[in-house]
Formats: C-alpha cells, structure tokens, sequence
C-alpha cells in the first residue's frame, strides 16, 4: 500500500530528510519514532524539524496506558507501537507476523489446529491477552480464545499498540500478561482503496485475497466508512509428525476462508459500527494427544457485533466517553467430517453459541496542567448456549450434550461489573500513576482489587521507569461448565523497571520483569477445569534502534525464565522453561530506502531450542531463524506494487503444544505479489 495512505495520521518512518540536518540528527531523532513503543501518531511532524528536547516531549496519540497523552517516554507501561507503514512494507500476512517482531512474544499450538500465543513465556491461550479491534473484545466468551493465524485484515490495520505487561486496572479482564489494541482505516481515508494479493506456497496455492475500502467525511461531524476483506489460504503443505518426530502423514487438510465486513459512522459526538465476521478451516487433529490423520475436522467460527459510543468534551477540563456493544460468537463450531477409529467418529460435534454485551462510562477530569484522574464502571454481561447435537468430546455422534452441559441445562448466563480509576500527577521530580479496578463477577467464587503504581522520569537523554501491577483472569463460560467447584480468579502481580538513553548512536532500551501467576485456572487430568498452581516467569528484553539518511536498523533481545515449582502440566523438564516457548529470542529489522520510490524491508527472528512433550519424555525442538524480505515500488500517487518472500530459509517453522503432545506445522517458505490502489 502506497507510503502517503495517512501522511496526516503517522509521521513517514521511512522517508529520508528533506531538508538540512546535523551530522548526529539520524542517530538520535528519528528512533523515537521508529522504536517498537514511538510514534507520532496523528500529529502531522517533521522530526528533522524538531530540536532534540522538542522530540523528547512530543505527545504520542494513544492514551492506550496513561489518562491522556503523554511523552511516550513517560507512559507508565512498557509499550509497543508499530504503525500502519510499518506493517505493510513488511509484507505482514497475520498478526502472527506482527507481533513475531515485539519483545517477550511467542506462539504455540492449542488443540484442534488453533496457533494460539503466549507472553515472556507463559501461555496466553484462553483469556491471558487481551486484543482489541476498534475498542471491542475480540476474546471469544466461550474460552477466551481466537485463531491468530492467517486472522484479520492487517491490510485494514492504521496501528498496532501493545501494553508488555499487565492491563487489567485499565482494561479488565482478559488484560492479564499484555494488551493488543488495533484501529483500523475509518473515514481519514479520504477515499477507496483495493488491495489484491496473491501468494505461492512452494509451488503450491498459498492464498488469494482481495480487499476493498472506501471512507469519506461529508462534512465537518458527518463521515463514514466500509470495509471488506475476503481471502481463500492454504495454511501450510507441511507433515504432521508423530511425538518421536518422524513424518505421520502430508497434511491434505488445511484450507482456510476468511470474510471481514465492517462499516462506522460518526455524527459529530456519537460513533456507530456493525462487523460481520467469518471464517473456518479443515484439519485432520483430533483432541486426542497425538495427531490422527485419518480425523478430519471441519471448524468454523461466527462473529457479529453492533457498537454504539459517544465522546465529549464538556469543558477544557472534563472529557466524558460511553459506549455500547453487543456481540454473538460462535467458537469452535467444530463437526468431525472424516471419522476414524482411533479417536473421532463421523458425526462428532461441538457448537457454543454465544452473547456478550457491555456497558461502560468514563470520565477524565483534569486536575491541573500536570495532573488528572479518570473515573470508569464497566458492566458485561456473558450468555451461552450449548448447540452441539452429537458429542464430540466423547465421540459419541449419537449423543446430545445440550441438556447435559451446565448442571442439567444449554445454557449459562453470568455478569461482571466493575470500577475504576486511575491518578496521574507529572512533576519536575517524578511521575506518578496510581490506578486499581474493583471486579465482581457473578460466576466466580469471590469479588477482586486490582492496584497498578508507576513512577516515570527522564533527565536529559537518560529516563526510567518502575511499576507495580496486579491482574486478574475470571473464567469463561466453557471454564464455568467444566469446573467442579466455583472458580476463584487467577491472579498475577508484576514488578517491571526499565532503562531508556537516547545517544548519537541511537536509542537504546532495556527492561527487567518478574510475574508472577497464581490460582491459574487450568485443565486437570479428569478433564475437568480448577484452580492450580502458580506461574512464574523473570527476565529481560532489550533493544537499540538506528537511523541513517537512507535507511534503519532495530535489535531486540528479550529472555525469561520459569520456576521448578510452576505447573507442570505446561513446566519443560529443565525446570527453566515452559513447553512451546523458547527462553531467547532474537529479532532484526532492516529499512531500506533504495530509492524515493522503492523500499526495502527485511525481518529476522531467531528462536533458540524449546521443548515439546513427548511419550518418552520432553524432548528439545531444533532452533529456528525466520527471515522475511519485501520490496514495495510506489508506482505513483495510487498505485503500489509489492513483493515479498516469507521464511527465506525455508526452516518449516512447527508451532509445539504448551500443555502436551500436540504439534501443528505452520506454513513453508511463499512468495507473496500484491498490488494496492487508491482514489480520492
């Protein structure tokens, strides 16, 4: 997509200098745009422009952790940004291919073909992360969880923003480890856009897709905006492999449909949105712990949601927000289409049909220049119903789990209400944030206070910061059905500082972390849903990021490390490392502005080893480097072309089970061509 699409919403991180600048200037300036955690965001700057202290105060856009916008130096989170530029010159398919590149993520295979993540080595699948599109939920209310590959639309992102670390005095449940928070392209397009790409997996189909847009402001407090994405993908031509790593069979089932529909409408204070969302794929895993390739199970997934919001800004002081959603999802609508013996018979089903609406109203009153509060109370509100005929855990097509699934009946309605806040007084000796949110929900055992504390400040080049959070994780409806008792929520309390100096060289950041899991809500043996142990994890992640005239180069290195008293069911047999996640990683951009109208980007990742769970015990993962390479040619003003090669090397990236045998191949080595035009 052309380079210019949001001129006025993201300063151009790869435009070389249009006018005069000191010899230091690259180094210093312009990774503080580019740094994973700066950007610009709406303002309209030129950073060559800016002197060195002007750049050190520009306010970021994202109020994603602080009450309002602050210096992103001194939010009091550790936070990732990577803009809408970003995403498309490196030929990102999912948001897999995003968040591979921020510090502290990692992913792993769930059941059922599900790649599902995880965080500074703790697994994130069911509630542990919260993602955000457009300010709604995108955990589904039967388990907390979503497909992360080949989902979504990154071709409709404008901006990715990531809290490291925990979210939930801010944003609740599901905020426990990080939170990812997408916009996407409203009406600020000014016009339509059509993006065609087409990639090939190893001489085979890869994916097909098509999207389309058009936004446009009437007039001043009348705009709107529609988008659609469709695309038909192969998710990958890899063996599955038996726990002894030999080949099981070629994997001959995994095609993937994906349809999003989306349009908003703002009239002057109020926002409205509908999405329509749908996507399903084939695979041959049952639940069983060792893939089967004679099952072959037919999955899809249902989403509908209808938003209403509205924003004001009562007087210089007092900024008032509500909102309103509604959404039906269906998860896991799961019907085994090829039987087989060994595990799940023709006929097998499992269907959770669920709603959720929200509620919520805040208020940010500004106390002074340097200081503010805000002041929310969210209400939520979960029905689910069991709409499976055949029951697919037992294998049995004949039986009928809806009147069996929650004491005696289909369905289940619980809510959550909550209250919060959050201080923040800026001053010439330190920063302080003071926040907490106060959560009774209906279906666990007892009510619970999160408090969050951070102090920020930086001198000169030089800037730190330390805070304290809690978080907390209440189950889901699938959670409550399969639970023996009442569930207590899972706790979690974190302790992060980190270490920023900004020098001719470029910028370079380091953070320490210890978390600290408790209560996790896990599976045990019976196949039931209770309380557990605890999860630990300590570590660091570090990066520096440079700038020359023509081009920009970023390292990361993040590290964690386990406890031999966590969980063992997700503990590797080192007792320093958790199954599916490797404890190093290693990441490398390059941006390269091969001409005014061509540009370069390559990304590496580097895995060390990881552990899988095996019949003979856990067994080591080879470790893997991953490098992507695009080039995108700007044509003209509406016309852009691209090409991009996806895992160079061909390593045949497999994603291991957190929690057990499991193991899913992820896709080989594709060339991807697209092409994107625009009109106003």
């Amino acid at each position: 997509m052309t380079p210019n699409l949001f001129a006025t919403l993201e300063i151009k991180t790869l435009n070389g200098n249009n006018g005069t600048l000191h010899l230091f200037k690259p180094f210093i300036i312009y990774p503080l745009f580019l740094f994973s955690g700066i950007a610009l965001g709406e303002q309209s700057l030129d950073p060559y422009k800016l002197s060195l202290k002007e750049l050190m105060n520009v306010n970021v856009t994202s109020n994603v952790a602080s009450n309002t916008e602050r210096p992103i130096l001194e939010q009091p989170s550790i936070i990732s940004v990577i803009t809408r530029e970003q995403i498309i010159n490196s030929g990102a398919r999912d948001l897999l291919d995003i968040l591979r590149m921020v510090p502290g993520f990692g992913f792993a295979h769930d059941t059922v073909g599900i790649t599902s993540w995880g965080f500074r080595g703790i697994y994130a699948e069911e509630g542990k992360i919260m993602l955000l599109i457009d300010g709604a939920p995108f955990n589904d209310p039967a388990w907390g969880n979503m497909e992360l590959g080949w989902h979504f639309p990154v071709e409709l992102f404008a901006k990715v923003e990531i809290i490291r670390g925990p979210g939930a005095a801010k944003f609740g449940n599901y905020a426990e480890l990080a939170v990812v928070k997408i916009t996407t392209v409203g009406h600020e397009l000014d016009g339509g856009l059509v993006d065609v790409n087409y990639r090939n997996m190893e001489g085979t189909f890869g994916s097909a897709e098509l999207t389309g847009m058009y936004g446009k402001e009437i007039r001043k407090g009348l705009a709107y905006s529609i988008a659609l994405n469709i695309k038909d993908t192969n998710r990958t031509t890899l063996p599955l492999s038996n726990p002894d790593g030999s080949d099981q069979t070629d994997q001959n089932y995994s095609p993937m449909n994906f349809l999003w529909l989306d349009a908003k409408l703002n009239i002057r204070n109020f926002t409205f949105s509908t999405l329509l969302e749908e996507y399903s794929f084939e695979h041959n895993e049952s639940l069983a712990a060792t893939p089967d390739p004679d099952t072959v199970v037919d999955q899809g997934y249902e989403r509908l949601h209808v938003a209403a919001s509205y924003t004001k800004k009562i007087s210089d002081k007092l900024l008032v927000n509500g909102s309103i959603l509604y959404q039906e999802v269906v998860a896991h609508d799961m019907v085994v289409t090829t039987g087989s013996v060994y595990a799940l018979p023709h006929g097998s089903h499992y269907r959770i049909e669920t709603e959720r609406s929200i509620a919520s109203a805040d208020a940010t009153y500004t106390l002074s220049e340097n200081s503010s509060l805000n002041v929310g109370i969210e209400y939520v509100d979960t029905y689910a119903h069991s709409a499976a005929v055949g029951d697919y855990f037992s294998g049995d097509p004949s039986g009928d789990s809806r009147d069996t699934w929650f004491q005696g009946s289909d369905h289940l309605d619980f809510n959550q209400n909550s209250v919060f806040l959050q201080y923040e007084n800026y001053t010439d000796f330190v920063n302080f944030t003071l926040g907490m949110r106060y959560i009774d929900n209906s279906a666990s055992a007892e009510t619970v206070t999160v408090p969050r504390i951070a102090l920020s400040k930086k001198w000169g080049n030089f800037g730190s910061k330390l805070m304290y959070s809690e978080a907390f994780r209440t189950g889901d409806a699938e959670h409550i059905n399969l639970a023996t008792r009442r569930l207590e929520p899972e706790t979690l309390d974190a302790t992060e500082i980190e270490f920023h100096y900004l020098a001719k060289s470029g910028l370079y950041t380091i953070n320490f972390f210890d978390m600290n899991l408790d209560n996790a809500i896990t599976f045990n043996d019976e196949g039931s849903v209770s309380n557990g142990g605890g999860i630990f994890s300590t570590g660091y992640e570090a990066s520096w990021l440079g700038n020359w005239e023509n081009h920009e180069q970023e390292l990361t290195v993040s590290h964690y490390k386990g406890d031999d008293k966590a969980l063992k069911v997700q503990l590797a047999e080192d007792g320093e490392s958790y199954l599916g996640f490797p404890t190093y990683k290693l990441t490398y951009r390059l941006a390269y502005k091969l001409s005014d109208s061509t540009k370069l980007t390559a990304t590496a990742s580097y895995e060390n080893e990881k552990y899988r769970r095996t019949d003979i015990g856990d067994v080591l993962l080879d470790s893997s480097l991953l490098i992507n390479v695009a080039v995108t040619h700007q044509f003209s003003n509406k016309l852009t072309l691209q090409a991009s090669i996806h895992d160079v090397l061909n390593e045949g990236y497999y994603y291991p089970q957190a929690y057990g045998s499991g193991i899913y191949p992820g896709p080989e080595r594709e060339i991807s061509f697209s092409a994107n035009y625009l009109w106003n």
